[in-house]
């Protein structure tokens, strides 16, 4: 993957269905050492609209995920870091590389972290959780 950002930090898996959109949101980017680069996007929904993209996020990832040696996205475990979370694949290079997303629901936000590894195409899913529940206790506070 190059160093321009070419994964949606609010993902929709079956590009057929919408999910819900946010009132306003915000990314940051930082490179973790010289092989990794994080996103981290925080949105604000109205109402129930966080819990509502996540489930329609998680509904989404097991109709339309892939595997194997395909692109797309790919379910990996849900609720792992609480309720409302969720830790998916952005697969790439006919399913050889990915990135690694964890998103959650938090009160009225969405946060989403993403790592991208520029060496192997290869995120580090224990560092990226350990990146997403320090975002998701930002968000709770």
């Amino acid at each position: 993957m190059d160093s321009g950002m070419v994964w949606p930090l609010l993902p929709q898996p079956c590009a057929d269905t919408p999910v819900p959109q946010p009132v306003v949101s915000r990314t940051e980017a930082a490179d973790l050492g010289t092989r990794f680069r994080i996103y981290e996007n925080v949105a604000w929904y109205r109402g129930d609209g966080a819990h509502a993209y996540i489930t329609e996020l998680k509904a989404q990832l097991a109709r339309c995920g892939v595997g194997g040696d395909e692109e797309g996205f790919d379910p990996v475990v849900e609720d792992h870091l609480g309720p409302d979370t969720v830790l998916f694949l952005g697969t790439y290079d006919e399913g050889d590389r990915y990135v690694g997303y964890v998103a959650a629901a938090v009160g009225h936000y969405v946060v989403v972290v993403m790592m991208s590894d520029s060496y192997l195409g290869a995120a580090d899913l224990t560092t990226l959780n350990g990146l997403a529940s320090a975002a998701i206790s930002r968000a709770a506070a």
